[in-house]
C-alpha cells in the first residue's frame, strides 16, 4: 500500500490541477463536472483523517511500548532491590562473621602472650605484641576491602589503610610464618 504521506500529496495535487481545470473551464465557458472536486476534496479529507488516525495508532503504540518497557524496568528494579538485600545480608553475616573472629585471634593472641611471658620470663613477642598484632589485621583487611570494585581507597566514611599486604594472601599462613621463629624459641626453654 502506498505511504499515506505520498497519497495525501498526490491527491492535494489532483485537486489543485482539478481547481485549475474547473476554472479554465469556466472561463473558456467548457463543460465541467464539479462532482469531480467535491470527490476529489472528499479525497483529500480522507486521506487526512486517515493519516490522524495513522498517527494516532503510532502514538498509541508507542505508549504500549513504553510502559511495557516501564513494567519490565519496574520488575528488574524490584529484582536487584532483592538481590541487594540479598548481597547486604551477606555482608552483615560476613562482618558479623569477621568481628568475632578476629575478636577472638586477639583473645587468643592475649592468652597466648601471657603464657609465653610465664614460660620464658621475658617480654612479650614482637608478633604478639597487643599492638603489632592488630595492625597486622588492619593492614590485611584493608588489602582485602581495597578489592571492593570502586572504592579502592575507602568505603564512605572508612578508609582504608595504606599497605603492602597483599589482598589474596592467606592470613593464617602468614601470621603462623610471622609467629613460628618466636614460638620456637619459646618452646625451646
Amino acid at each position: 500500500m502506498t505511504d499515506i504521506a505520498q497519497r495525501l500529496t498526490a491527491a492535494a495535487s489532483h485537486l489543485e490541477n482539478l481547481k485549475a481545470r474547473q476554472a479554465t473551464a469556466m472561463l473558456d465557458g467548457d463543460d465541467f463536472n464539479p462532482a469531480e472536486v467535491v470527490n476529489a476534496e472528499a479525497e483529500l479529507a480522507a486521506l487526512r483523517d486517515a493519516q490522524s488516525e495513522q498517527v494516532r495508532r503510532q502514538r498509541h503504540t508507542a505508549a504500549q511500548a513504553r510502559q511495557q518497557q516501564k513494567t519490565e524496568r519496574k520488575s528488574q528494579l524490584q529484582e536487584l532491590a532483592k538481590k541487594r538485600t540479598e548481597a547486604l545480608q551477606g555482608a552483615e553475616e560476613g562482618a558479623r562473621q569477621l568481628a568475632a573472629e578476629v575478636g577472638r585471634a586477639i583473645a587468643l593472641n592475649k592468652e597466648m602472650v601471657a603464657l609465653a611471658h610465664e614460660i620464658s620470663g621475658e617480654g612479650t613477642p614482637g608478633p604478639l605484641s597487643a599492638l603489632e598484632f592488630p595492625k597486622r589485621l588492619s593492614n590485611r583487611l584493608s588489602a582485602v576491602m581495597k578489592t571492593v570494585p570502586g572504592h579502592p581507597q575507602r568505603l564512605g566514611n572508612i578508609p582504608w589503610m595504606t599497605t603492602t599486604q597483599k589482598q589474596d594472601e592467606s592470613w593464617a599462613a602468614e601470621e603462623a610464618r610471622i609467629l613460628e621463629p618466636h614460638l620456637k624459641s619459646i618452646l625451646e626453654k
